[in-house]
């Protein structure tokens, strides 16, 4: 699946966002076949983006959760790196476990909250983006 959906990319600026527990091979192969389409690629750690400085608008993509194991939950300010990250047309592929409702004291979220805070974070960046 990983493959056919990185066969679109050629030629972008990529973001590929790792994984802690992640073997290399498994990076390695992921950066290989973006590799292969002539992307540049810059790569992070999930749990670093709270703290680096990632360039506004350079990315074409950014791809997290791809990297198995792929089991990671975005924090909220994850998604606004993310987000901040892209281009006025980027796109943003990420794989995260959800749940079918919310359990509390989980960090999962529902399809519904997720698309709701990808929205809320959207909203509120271009918002001041035009303030400013």
């Amino acid at each position: 699946m990983t493959d056919s959906i990185f066969q679109e990319f050629k030629n972008f600026k990529v973001l590929l966002v790792g994984n802690p527990r992640a073997k290399f091979e498994a990076i390695q192969a992921i950066r290989s076949s973006l590799d292969s389409q002539g992307n540049s690629i810059s790569f992070e750690q999930p749990d670093r983006l709270p703290v680096v400085e990632l360039a506004k608008s350079t990315y074409d993509v950014a791809v997290s959760g791809f990297i198995k194991p792929t089991f990671i939950v975005h924090p909220d300010e994850v998604f606004a790196k993310l987000i901040q990250s892209l281009k006025a047309n980027g796109k943003l592929y990420l794989v995260e476990p959800i749940c079918s409702e919310s359990i509390q004291g989980l960090p999962f979220r529902t399809s519904e909250e997720l698309v709701k805070l990808v929205k809320v974070i959207f909203f509120l960046l271009y918002s001041l983006f035009f303030i400013l």
